[in-house]
C-alpha cells in the first residue's frame, strides 16, 4: 500500500522521516522533495504558446463543434 504525506511545515520533515524509519512495519523506498511544487504550475507553463503560429479561433472550433 502506497501513501503520499505531505509535511507542512519543512522543519519537522526529517524528525517525521527518522520516527517512521524507526516502525518495523513501514519501509521508506524513496524519498522526493518538491514533488507538489513542480506538477501543476510547471507543466502548464510548458504549453505556453503551442498554438502561436495557429490559424484556430473560436469560430473555427465551434464549426467543428457543431457538424452534424
Amino acid at each position: 500500500m502506497l501513501i503520499t504525506i505531505d509535511v507542512k511545515n519543512e522543519s519537522f520533515k526529517n524528525k517525521f522521516l527518522e520516527f517512521i524509519k524507526t516502525l518495523d512495519y513501514v519501509e521508506v523506498k524513496e524519498i522526493k522533495d518538491n514533488i507538489k511544487k513542480k506538477s501543476k504550475k510547471d507543466k502548464f507553463s510548458d504549453f505556453a504558446g503551442m498554438w502561436e503560429n495557429s490559424d484556430i479561433t473560436q469560430e473555427s472550433i465551434r464549426e467543428k463543434a457543431w457538424r452534424e
